[in-house]
């Protein structure tokens, strides 16, 4: 491959170093010690054998990757999406703008009636989101394949009966390096009684260097996995009203 044929990566300006805390912004409530969330020095085989406090977990206020708040297991809100209709007639678009640290919006992802949706990283150009992050074809099990610093990852869909989970795979590296988990019910509370785990994001400490690219190709992953799904089911998605409303909205407006 040439490098004119390369596919674009995108380097954000702002990301979380590895095996650090974040950034000090000067404020101290701006100033979130990621470090006290995992050590990583620890070293393991296989993610699912990693010690709790070796992995950094952000939670979903909602299961849905198009309105959601991202926070860590303290309250502290890392990362927030939402998605609204801009624009007026012929121009209107759904805009889901993803944010991260201080409000800042670090990603926007924009369909409309152009059937190449589009997306906005940073202070990037806008580009067809199918040149940065690209979902597997068919019966394919890829959720999602997109490049970082010269690196291909990659969403692999795990179905486990009822519920999937995605998780994220550098290169040909067999352990994943990172995990989604959707709602799902908690088995270990035997009925009558009946908890619902919240999704979540898993993350080993080699995955936090570049934390705002594996969110933002997650969210866009789940939202086109979600979305696929929906129109091979006419429309059933399970527990997912937030976000059947909204494809009830994109219908409305562009069909």
């Amino acid at each position: 491959m040439s490098h004119a044929d390369s596919p674009p990566t995108w380097s954000p300006s702002f990301e979380l170093p590895a095996y650090d805390t974040l950034p000090d912004y000067g404020d101290d409530e701006d100033t979130l010690p990621l470090a006290d969330q995992f050590n990583p020095s620890v070293s393991h085989a296989s993610f699912s054998e990693l010690p709790a406090d070796s992995i950094f977990t952000l939670t979903f206020k909602y299961d849905d990757p198009s309105n959601t708040k991202l926070t860590t297991v303290d309250g502290y809100t890392l990362y927030s999406a939402s998605t609204q209709i801009e624009g007026v007639k012929d121009t209107q678009v759904l805009a889901t703008h993803i944010t991260g640290r201080r409000d800042k919006v670090i990603a926007s992802y924009l369909r409309g009636r152009d059937p190449d949706d589009m997306l906005v990283l940073g202070g990037m150009p806008p580009m067809k989101r199918s040149s940065w992050l690209v979902p597997g074809r068919g019966y394919s099990k890829s959720a999602g394949t997109f490049h970082h610093n010269g690196k291909r990852y990659t969403w692999m869909i795990k179905k486990e009966d009822h519920n999937t989970t995605l998780e994220l795979f550098a290169g040909n590296n067999k352990i994943p390096m990172a995990r989604f988990k959707d709602s799902r019910r908690d088995w270990s509370i035997p009925p009558p009684a009946l908890v619902i785990q919240k999704a979540r994001l898993e993350l080993q400490s080699s995955a936090l260097h570049m934390l705002d690219a594996v969110v933002i190709s997650l969210l866009l992953a789940e939202r086109l996995r979600r979305s696929k799904g929906l129109k091979s089911s006419r429309g059933h998605l399970s527990g997912r009203e937030t976000t059947l409303r909204m494809e009830r909205v994109v219908r409305a407006v562009y069909v």
